[in-house]
């Protein structure tokens, strides 16, 4: 084994796709937030110092505390030198920008989930990426393979110059458990999207970047939520692969047929959904209910129905108005109704999750109550999306606490 000095030394020297600098041998690293902060920063990090060493396995990468220099959060515009040691060891430095984005919705809703048994190695799922286009893509695929494979996302450039491609992910399993692959995956997601933080990679003419990269093992579930958005360049090809090395990914075309098992896989022209509603406190209690639709057109079976939303973001505005003299508080209750699901949501910025629901056992939970003062009125700010493996469909409930 070569030292890990000598590995990074002659990387940092060489591999500017990678993102280092020839002349100071220090890694560049871009990101975009609004803020990013310090845990996913740490992460983007970490990530970026690991793609660089691609001849080694199972890199520790560790912080010093007082001494990374990683901020608690680095704003549009702002850059920072952070350090970082490989292997307990080895120093390395890192140059963080972030270019500051603007917001962009994401225009499609791309699913790969047919078929979601694997039995070997190949291509799951294509789709061409427009240009300056972001879309949110979703995978759930259970392993029935003897091998232990990797499931990756990557982007391919098919264009003559370099492309810039800016991602979120989150992502969940290896697990037997489903539903708690999905509920890790959407809460990463959510995590980041809560103030749209991500990476942005340069990939070079003719090559692919790995964009997300997990484990799928023997009846396991892996699933994960991306969004990919072009920054520069004129178009790029999304592409799913399973494969027994992680990293070596087919350059071009696919390398086996799967047999579909009847589940959902293509491209959904609707990314978000919104909901918009008026509440007065009192005895009736406001019902939205959350996963029906919307509708999928299959270029082989006609039309389908996307039912329970998956990954769809729904974006749900209250008014609560308190006709009374006295002040009152709003409980937000989440309701299963189609059988076991988690909930995350976003509101009003503050990330909140359930435990496990049932509509045999434990059906609801409240998710939080906000104060309404005696005549006045308050805009509750919701966002949350279905999970993959979840079942649906599932209620909220707003209604007057006592």
């Amino acid at each position: 084994m070569k030292p890990y000095a000598i590995i990074l030394l002659s990387l940092f020297a060489a591999t500017l796709s990678a993102g280092a600098s020839a002349d100071t041998g220090i890694l560049n690293l871009s990101v975009s937030g609004n803020p990013v902060g310090h845990e996913a920063l740490k992460g983007f990090i970490a990530e970026t110092i690991r793609e660089s060493i691609t001849d080694e396995a199972d890199i520790s990468v560790s912080f010093a505390p007082t001494t990374s220099g990683i901020p608690e959060k680095l704003g549009p515009g702002e850059s920072r030198l952070v350090s970082a040691t490989v292997n307990k060891t080895t120093p390395v430095s890192v140059v963080a920008k972030n270019i500051g984005l603007e917001s962009q919705d994401d225009s499609r809703l791309l699913i790969s989930n047919d078929p979601e048994q694997i039995d070997g190695e190949g291509t799951l799922f294509s789709e061409e990426l427009g240009v300056k286009e972001s879309v949110r893509l979703l995978y759930y695929h259970r392993c029935n393979s003897r091998d232990n494979l990797m499931i990756c996302v990557s982007v391919h450039n098919p264009n003559t110059y370099p492309i810039d491609i800016f991602s979120t992910k989150g992502l969940g399993g290896p697990t037997q458990d489903g539903i708690y692959a999905g509920h890790m995956a959407t809460k990463r997601f959510m995590e980041q999207e809560s103030t749209e933080a991500g990476r942005v990679k340069k990939i070079q003419p003719g090559s692919f970047a790995v964009l997300a990269c997990q484990p799928l093992k023997m009846d396991e579930v892996s699933t994960g939520i991306v969004r990919i958005r072009q920054v520069s360049g004129r178009g790029a090809v999304i592409r799913i692969t399973a494969t027994k090395k992680g990293r070596d990914i087919p350059l071009h075309g696919s390398t086996k047929n799967f047999r579909e098992d009847g589940r959902l896989s293509g491209s959904i022209e609707q990314a978000y959904v919104d909901i918009n509603e008026n509440f007065a406190l009192g005895p009736i209690p406001l019902d939205i209910r959350i996963g029906e639709g919307p509708t999928f057109i299959s270029k082989r079976d006609g039309f389908d129905l996307h039912l329970g939303n998956y990954a769809i973001i729904h974006r749900i505005k209250i008014k609560v108005t308190n006709d009374s003299d006295r002040d009152k508080k709003a409980a937000i209750y989440y309701v299963s109704a189609g059988g076991p699901v988690r909930g995350i949501f976003d509101i009003d910025g503050e990330i909140l999750e359930t435990g496990l629901l049932d509509p045999s056992k434990n059906k609801s939970e409240k998710i939080t109550s906000v104060k309404i003062p005696r005549g006045g009125a308050r805009k509750i700010s919701i966002k949350m999306m279905p999970q993959p493996g979840s079942y649906y469909p599932t209620r909220f409930v707003l209604l007057e606490e006592t």
